[in-house]
């Protein structure tokens, strides 16, 4: 009957992975203020930039548990932030509200949370402690300013950089917005205004602003070097590899 018990105990756990396919869910906004829907996707963007390079965990954003499944998630992150206090802390921006922040991670397979908690403070903050449950060696974000998270979790990225000169997210982010608005020679100059800072973060942004300027001024070249890079950053995300692939294949 203890064998019995044993077996029992040991066969309900969720067995560990050594990588995990982690979904990035948006995270719900109960707060009642639409002004802070915009935390909705900056926390599952700060995750997934965290993530790049883990030997633990593989990030992903999903839209809905369905694109997680799809995308092949061993395990997907829920989240919901309510208001801790009545409005901001004295002096605080958006970013520093009082903000509680209700998580759990899900097993795809067994279909249970495995692992849930609550977590107060801003945007940022909340993300750092969810990346070092699953990975204690997760890179801090490309950004401490709470006023320039909050300027690019708005999309407002010419704020954001002013805010923080060396923020290679949402430079990066800026020069595809400009791209996406059909103003290439600005986007070009734009990732040549980043790029000139020494002090820009991260190596990873960095590549990645390369390659977007490489993809701009149509240097094929230019954009397999960059890819090479962002793979050998991330080794074991298979994003890169494909798309180094493809670009080999079109030289």
């Amino acid at each position: 009957a203890l064998a019995a018990a044993v077996c029992l105990l040991s066969c309900s756990r969720t067995p560990a992975r050594a990588m995990e396919r982690l979904a990035l869910l948006p995270f719900d906004n109960v707060t009642g203020d639409a002004s802070l829907d915009w935390v909705r996707n900056a926390g599952p963007a700060i995750l997934a930039d965290e993530f790049v390079g883990s030997a633990r965990v593989i990030a992903f954003r999903a839209v809905s548990t369905a694109d997680a499944i799809l995308g092949g998630a061993t395990r997907m992150l829920h989240c919901t932030f309510s208001k801790r206090g009545n409005g901001r802390e004295p002096g605080g921006s958006e970013s520093e509200s009082p903000l509680r922040f209700e998580y759990s991670f899900e097993d795809v397979e067994s279909h249970k949370m495995v692992e849930s908690g609550v977590t107060d403070g801003a945007v940022l903050f909340a993300a750092n402690t969810l990346a070092r449950k699953l990975d204690p060696d997760a890179k801090p974000f490309s950004t401490a300013r709470p006023d320039a998270v909050t300027a690019w979790g708005h999309g407002e990225f010419e704020r954001a950089t002013a805010s923080d000169p060396d923020f290679g997210a949402a430079w990066s982010e800026w020069v595809q917005q400009l791209a996406r608005s059909g103003k290439p020679e600005l986007a070009i100059a734009t990732a040549e205004r980043a790029l000139a800072r020494a002090s820009l973060r991260t190596p990873y942004h960095k590549a990645r602003l390369q390659y977007e300027s490489a993809v701009l001024r149509k240097d094929a070249p230019a954009q397999i070097a960059a890819l090479t890079a962002l793979s050998e950053m991330a080794p074991r995300d298979p994003t890169s590899w494909l798309s180094l692939a493809a670009a080999e294949q079109a030289q």
